[in-house]
């Protein structure tokens, strides 16, 4: 697959973040290969506008959420896409040199016999990680791993730039969509979260039970929210209250 054909896969699927995933497995397979997986994370520690999805089967993709962190570094794969810039091309050998023969074993039968993987990182800590693998190695007279290299390159760098599109879209329309709450409104959600009562949060304002019930009730109405714990999850998203 050229050049034009992998960016016009990923122009006719603008804004919508499985259409992506749905051209980054028509490039997996155009090269070869039987599965492609997409992990993006906005920054780190962030969970918010997170995205996942993979061609393997969910008792795969369930059994890998559930193992212990170190478990998941110790993956070769994924150690090299936490500390590296380059694909790395993967085999059972990588599996073999850090002790992990047997679990190799276990992911072949996955569909994760051989494959390339690489991550793109964006400068506030933005990271998106895909990769192509089949269950058994390719042989050498498929695609050379230098178009396969840029095939991927180019697949995760035009995927990534559109995330990011997807979050500065989604950035402004909060923007626009954010209430107007008052100093004071915001000072019983802040304290709200805090775990005070309507009466604790009058008497640290110096006011009058009644009129903190009366702000509250006025943010909740302004976020749009059914009770007073949804209106302070809502104002912490939206970035109203820390």
């Amino acid at each position: 697959m050229d050049i034009d054909k992998i960016l016009g896969e990923f122009s006719a699927a603008d804004g919508d973040a499985n259409a992506y995933f749905e051209a980054l497995k028509r490039v997996a397979n155009s090269l070869g290969y039987d599965h492609a997986i997409a992990a993006y994370a906005p920054k780190a520690g962030e969970r918010k506008n997170a995205f996942l999805a993979s061609t393997y089967s969910q008792e795969w993709m369930r059994e890998q959420s559930q193992l212990e962190m170190n478990d998941v570094l110790r993956d070769p794969i994924v150690s090299h896409l936490s500390t590296r810039v380059d694909p790395i091309f993967w085999s059972k050998r990588n599996y073999d040199d850090v002790g992990l023969a047997a679990f190799y074993e276990h992911v072949k039968n996955k569909g994760l016999g051989s494959g390339i993987a690489l991550a793109v990182r964006g400068v506030r800590g933005e990271m998106l990680s895909v990769g192509f693998s089949n269950s058994e190695q390719l042989s050498s007279d498929r695609n050379l791993p230098v178009e396969q290299m840029g095939a991927l390159y180019l697949s995760a760098t035009a995927m990534f730039n559109r995330f990011l599109d997807i979050e500065e879209q989604r950035k402004f329309e909060m923007q626009v969509e954010t209430p107007k709450l008052t100093p004071r409104e915001l000072e019983c959600l802040r304290w709200s979260r805090s775990g005070k009562t309507s009466w604790e949060i009058a008497k640290i304002l110096g006011i009058s039970q009644a009129t903190a019930i009366f702000h509250m009730k006025n943010a909740i109405s302004k976020l749009g929210a059914s009770n007073k714990t949804h209106a302070v999850i809502m104002a912490v998203e939206l970035q109203l209250i820390s």
